[in-house]
């Protein structure tokens, strides 16, 4: 069997995103010529989505096993434990009989990210995105939306009720909200532009090329634990160094030499320099 590569899973991942837009875009045309009912419409994009959604998990799955078998092409990635191949792997991690989660990306010790920091060399590639709130507040959103129209509970429609009160009554479901255009852009092609770009970050084959499709890190607070590398106070730009595999930071000394007896402390954080 020839070796899976990082490049290969976003290969998949983005030409079944392309193919599943130009899917919708065509369904969005013959509703225009009254060619294709509302409801009809409606159906097409909620199973785009759906699939939009399997297609982004199986990316994570075929990159994860890429990283843990040594064929990613990602520097400095690997596994911590040897398999002799997928199969085999696959069997050990499920027992046999179970299934691994990938999505959640990371929530309640579940998700591919608990997966990764146990199991690859410090859950790279998968805690590139581990600080970007951006990607990791529209996967969970993504998520939400999915489970409303795969699942018609509830609690389900309860989860979506956020992002869809500023719709028109009857809009209030992931159809309508997938149909809202936003700067000429409908809420499934953002969806779908962001996930791409997530495959393009996780796949690419150095962590600079995957800062370059990502938004800004979140800020580490003082006595946060932090991963090796450099750091700059967000209120006086002083630059502090980790050189332990991770280390607690510490508050700024010059800010907390710097304020005055008295008044009260100002919120400092630093930023991982990566220049």
């Amino acid at each position: 069997m020839a070796l899976v590569t990082a490049e290969d899973c976003r290969k998949s991942l983005d030409n079944r995103a392309v193919r599943l837009e130009r899917l919708v875009k065509e369904g969005e045309a013959l509703h225009a010529k009254g060619q294709l009912t509302l409801r009809n419409l409606d159906a097409l994009r909620e199973s785009a989505l759906l699939d939009l959604y399997t297609s982004f998990e199986l990316f994570l799955e075929d990159l994860f096993f890429a990283v843990l078998l040594g064929s990613s092409g990602i520097s400095d990635s690997g596994g911590v434990v040897n398999f002799s191949d997928r199969e085999q792997a696959e069997e050990i991690l499920t027992g046999g009989n179970q299934y691994l989660i990938w999505l959640p990306f990371d929530k309640n010790g579940k998700g591919v990210l608990p997966l990764a920091k146990r199991l690859l060399k410090d859950g790279r590639p998968f805690t590139r995105i581990e600080r970007h709130k951006d990607e990791l507040d529209t996967l969970e959103e993504l998520r939400i939306v999915r489970n409303a129209i795969a699942h018609r509970s509830s609690s389900a429609r309860a989860a979506l009720e956020p992002f869809v009160t500023h719709l028109r009554q009857r809009r209030r479901t992931a159809a309508g909200l997938l149909e809202q255009v936003r700067q000429g852009q409908s809420q499934y092609e953002s969806y779908s532009a962001t996930v791409r770009q997530i495959g393009v970050a996780l796949a690419s084959a150095e962590d600079a090329l995957a800062r370059k499709f990502l938004s800004p890190e979140r800020p580490y607070a003082p006595k946060a634990n932090a991963p090796t590398g450099r750091y700059r106070c967000t209120r006086c730009a002083k630059r502090h160094q980790i050189r332990a595999k991770t280390a607690a930071l510490p508050a700024c000394p010059v800010c907390r030499k710097g304020r005055a007896k008295g008044q009260p402390k100002v919120a400092q954080e630093w930023d991982r320099v990566y220049a």
